[in-house]
């Protein structure tokens, strides 16, 4: 049994590392060249939910100018926004842009005026390597050309750069996009759990349970969901697989 606890205990590591390579990247700073903060943080940018980052036009020209730097970046292929511009009679048009290192200048990926409720846009970024610095900074930014008025807002509920060409998602939750943005790696935990949960079942019921359900809440968190849960209960489930795998007598 030690023989079995040990052969799946390494396959349960591959596939963690596996699942880590595909996961999204975050924002790591943002700086509001022009414009007026009101609230949210680097936390607001990560996940549908209530914690949104809002700003405003300041009455002037640029309206708003605000990037958005990821760092320690290898490759992507698609930039998820979840946003939504407010303000009464806004009519001129702002821009979602990415900075270009080939050419040192921003390029325009989607223009919005007035979006009455959060729209989810999944923009595929065509050879994104020319995106990406030396250093692996990629920087986005949100930009209003036009004279601003000032009640203008700006709501973003999420900025994600993803490893794959996803699609849109159109409803929202609490856990809404980030499932099926990452359902490829999800699918493949799903079927290494079948194996690997009747394995570990098999040679001791009770660490099969709770690594099953550590490595189940781990993958959630990975896709966006539980995060810190999953993390703390995978981590308790992989301790004692650890113990019973290599220090039972």
């Amino acid at each position: 049994m030690k023989k079995i606890n040990k052969i799946l205990m390494f396959l349960m590591m591959f596939v963690l590392l596996a699942l880590s390579v595909s996961a999204q990247e975050y924002v790591d700073s943002y700086d509001i060249n022009v414009g007026v903060y009101d609230s949210g943080d680097l936390n607001s940018f990560k996940f549908v939910d209530s914690d949104i980052f809002i700003f405003h036009e300041e009455v002037g020209t640029p309206a708003y100018d605000v990037s958005y730097t990821f760092d320690d970046v290898d490759n992507f292929k698609s930039l998820q926004i979840s946003f939504q511009a407010t303000g009464s009679g806004q009519t001129h048009t702002a821009e979602i842009q990415m900075f270009n290192f080939d050419t040192q200048l921003y390029q325009t990926f989607y223009e919005y005026v007035l979006e009455d409720e959060i729209e989810t846009l999944n923009l595929v970024v065509v050879d994104s390597e020319r995106f990406i610095n030396d250093s692996g900074s990629v920087i986005v930014k949100t930009y209003h050309a036009p004279t601003g008025a000032g009640l203008h807002y700006l709501e973003i509920d999420r900025l994600v750069l993803l490893p794959e060409d996803e699609q849109p998602v159109e409803e929202v939750s609490f856990c809404p996009t980030t499932v099926t943005e990452n359902l490829n790696s999800f699918l493949l935990l799903i079927i290494v759990l079948v194996v690997l949960g009747l394995g570990i079942i098999i040679s001791n019921p009770i660490i099969g349970i709770l690594g099953s359900v550590g490595f189940i809440l781990y993958g959630l968190s990975i896709v966006g969901c539980f995060i810190g849960v999953g993390s703390i209960v995978m981590g308790v489930g992989v301790i004692l697989l650890l113990y019973f795998g290599f220090l039972e007598k």
